[in-house]
């Protein structure tokens, strides 16, 4: 791990490379011929690499963080400014998000506000969805992995400050889809027992008392898919999982419907 001081001086040249290698108005062609090749690259891998090899964390400053965040989100918005969804994700993009989620990393949690963590939490869990549409699926679990512990963490310091029920919507949203994710990247990957353990935790996040009835049933369509989506798979190819698979899906629609039974102020639609 780089010491305090060698870090400030690195931070400070880091938010100086983005800022001339990323301009407001950089193109996909940039970015895609030339832009991660030389210091850029250079600059990104060594604040990336900054936080690693030790156990012991160093203090940031006020003007660390604001550093941190400044490289974290212009990597970040360029991403999101130049990458069309309907493309099959480029290969500097995810370059891009894994260098600011491995810069963000070096902000602990105990700095950040619920907010910056639920931010920290999103591009963790994007990152892991570009790695796995493209084709990377063991880096895609590492992404996801980070984004799945900063979620627990996130939804136990919050229920133990009295969550709010808008809160417990929006994590709770946050949770499934990530834990979908990282399932099917899990089936890509062929980790039978992880994906039982994902799928088991995605069903019981759609069954809290405290949700309201449309947002349970919200959640629960989208395992319910899930389920049917890989059942669909694993019929074609005369894969026996398909059976349980299904069978999970009529449980949970089951269980949804006896759980807001006598909900008068659900619809379905």
């Amino acid at each position: 791990m780089a010491s305090g001081s060698a870090l400030r001086l690195l931070l400070k040249h880091a938010r100086e490379t983005v800022d001339e290698c990323l301009p407001s108005n950089v193109s996909r062609e940039d970015l895609n011929n030339h832009t991660l090749d030389g210091k850029l690259s250079e600059v990104l891998f060594a604040v990336s690499s900054a936080g690693h090899g030790s156990s012991k964390s160093i203090d940031l400053s006020w003007e660390d963080k604001a550093d941190i965040w400044h490289v974290v989100c212009k990597l970040w918005n360029s991403c999101v400014d130049t990458f069309s969804p309907s493309s099959q994700c480029p290969r500097w993009m995810v370059t891009l998000r894994q260098h600011a989620s491995d810069i963000l990393e070096l902000v602990k949690d105990s700095e950040l506000s619920s907010e910056e963590r639920a931010v920290k939490l999103s591009i963790y869990h994007r990152t892991g969805v570009a790695h796995a549409e493209a084709g990377g699926y063991e880096a895609a679990e590492a992404a996801f992995s980070r984004a799945h512990e900063q979620c627990m963490r996130l939804m136990k310091d919050l229920e133990n400050a009295g969550i709010s029920e808008s809160q417990l919507c929006e994590l709770s949203t946050s949770s499934v889809d990530l834990l979908l994710d990282r399932l099917v990247n899990a089936w890509k990957l062929q980790q039978t027992d992880l994906a039982s353990d994902l799928l088991s935790q995605a069903s019981e996040l759609t069954s809290q008392a405290r949700m309201p009835s449309r947002q349970r049933f919200l959640m629960c369509r989208q395992v319910v898919i899930t389920c049917l989506n890989r059942g669909q798979q694993c019929l074609a190819a005369k894969d026996p999982d398909a059976i349980e698979l299904l069978k999970q899906a009529y449980k949970l629609i089951t269980e949804h419907l006896a759980l807001d039974d006598d909900d008068d102020s659900f619809e379905m639609f």
